[in-house]
């Protein structure tokens, strides 16, 4: 025998979490259209109560009663339906959204240890490339500085070969120009580029400063004469170095001044 659709409903009720959204969606949909037929039941039956032709009343009446029952149970079992399937469609929701969470934890978790692994190291091995490309341009500066009269011969730097670049510009500036490396575990320390250095002036009164220091020191001692001319000897070697640093620089960065305009005029006769 089939059941009826308030058995069905009971049952679907009574199911809890067992019961499929779907099979819910359609009684709901049977339990508005049963409502309906009710309604027009209950308009015709009414009719035929106050038919004086109607030779049995009773059933009539009994068909509106039955009507009426069937639409108040049906309309409080309705808002019990569709709670149902609101706490079926938000528990599918949170699955959905814990299944993507899950995935996206996963490939967090493998970017988080390849981070962990790779930028440490790769601050390390940047600082101490872009580090020996520094003392190899002063190296290359200061060789430019003693080129032989009329020597037209010219070296790039490390970074300008490897880009294919005869002179740095506006339009293609060196790499470590703009770049900034937090250290790993002081985000707000720079790990590269080092702090500048002092200017040639600064450190020149630094080591004068230091100097003095040791010439103080010296008077103190059993042999002040030897200090104090070690001390002058120093600062003088130390000016000296700060002078050959700094004639070297300016004579590169002129170079390259040059090589830069001579670069930019060609491109403009040539317009490439």
């Amino acid at each position: 025998m089939t059941e009826t659709l308030d058995a069905r409903i009971a049952s679907a009720l009574a199911a809890s979490g067992k019961a499929k959204r779907d099979v819910l969606v359609a009684l709901v949909t049977e339990a508005e259209q049963a409502i309906a037929e009710a309604r027009e039941t209950i308009a015709t039956e009414s009719e035929r109560l106050l038919d004086i032709a109607n030779d049995d009343p009773d059933a009539s009446d009994a068909a509106v009663h039955k009507a009426e029952r069937s639409i108040a149970r049906l309309t409080a079992a309705l808002p019990k339906l569709r709670d149902r399937i609101r706490q079926i469609g938000e528990a599918e929701h949170a699955e959905s959204w814990h299944t993507q969470a899950d995935k996206l934890e996963s490939e967090r978790d493998k970017l988080a240890d390849e981070l962990a692994e790779l930028y440490p190291s790769l601050v390390e091995r940047l600082a101490d490339l872009f580090s020996r490309i520094d003392t190899l341009d002063d190296a290359i500066g200061r060789l430019h500085a003693q080129a032989p009269l009329g020597e037209a011969r010219r070296l790039t730097g490390p970074e300008q070969r490897a880009r294919g670049l005869t002179a740095y510009s506006a339009a293609q500036p060196p790499l470590r120009e703009h770049l900034k490396l937090p250290d790993w575990d002081e985000p707000h320390r720079i790990a590269y580029p080092p702090p500048a250095p002092l200017n040639p002036f600064s450190a020149a009164m630094v080591a004068a400063a230091q100097a003095v220091e040791r010439k103080s020191l010296g008077l103190y001692s059993p042999d002040w004469a030897a200090a104090e001319k070690y001390a002058a000897e120093q600062a003088r070697n130390e000016s000296d170095r700060l002078a050959e640093i700094e004639a070297a620089k300016q004579a590169e960065a002129k170079r390259r001044f040059e090589q830069a305009v001579l670069e930019d005029d060609r491109r403009a006769r040539t317009g490439g």
